[in-house]
């Protein structure tokens, strides 16, 4: 006790009313602790045995999110691949795998890939950061952005489609451009809209594009972020 005390820079007493459980350390000294031990934050708190289920289940949810969002991207594309361009959807065909389902694999493929190590030790505890709060509204921020960058793509599919029936404003109309029906928005919020498109688009001799490892670090990054949760 007075060997930890000493370590944490606290009282033995201090140590002795948590293993009597008549006090709880904050998650700062938890995390120290666990430091200390070489174990993870999750096995000091649960158990060995209980973290280890818990972690078996982030594992399972992840490769269910990867194969599903596998099936879907191939999905779409085989449809895209086999439809002519003036298919209504075949914008929405296009964009929408590159914009979301990709980068939510990619994502989940840098969750995976740390969750692996932690269950085979290879990671056996992680400091992560002190405020995800800020990390984690980040990440879902800019995963809107992309979401809302095919809003373009789509806004014309359904203009597309409405030429098609013969609809509205297209009643008499006998030719389509998506030139002339641009979204009035300002230049600067277009460019916004179109900066995801414009990175995940610019692939390489082979079709590679760069974003592809920035979002494998961010779900990395995410992953090694966790032990600061305080729902754990």
């Amino acid at each position: 006790q007075q060997e930890m005390a000493d370590m944490l820079f606290v009282t033995r007493q201090t140590v002795s009313n948590w293993e009597n459980g008549k006090a709880l350390p904050d998650v700062e000294t938890l995390l120290q602790i666990a430091e200390k031990l070489d174990i993870d934050v999750n096995e000091l708190v649960y158990g060995r045995r209980k973290a280890e289920e818990l972690l078996k289940k982030e594992i399972l949810f992840s490769f269910f999110v990867l194969i599903t969002a596998f099936v879907l991207n191939y999905l779409i594309r085989t449809m895209a691949m086999h439809s002519k361009w003036d298919n209504p959807f075949y914008t929405v065909m296009v964009f929408v795998p590159y914009l979301t389902l990709r980068p939510l694999m990619l994502f989940f493929f840098g969750r995976i890939t740390i969750q692996l190590l932690k269950l085979t030790n290879i990671i056996k505890h992680t400091k992560g950061i002190k405020r995800p709060d800020i990390f984690r509204k980040t990440l879902i921020c800019m995963l809107i952005w992309c979401f809302l960058s095919t809003f373009e793509g789509i806004r014309m599919s359904f203009i597309l489609l409405m030429f098609k029936l013969k609809k509205g404003q297209f009643k008499n109309a006998t030719s389509f451009s998506s030139a002339d029906y641009p979204l009035n928005l300002p230049v600067w919020l277009k460019d916004m809209m179109n900066f995801p498109q414009k990175i995940m688009l610019s692939g390489s001799t082979f079709y590679t594009p760069p974003y592809y490892l920035l979002i494998i670090v961010l779900g990395v990054a995410y992953e090694l972020s966790k032990p600061y949760n305080k729902k754990q």
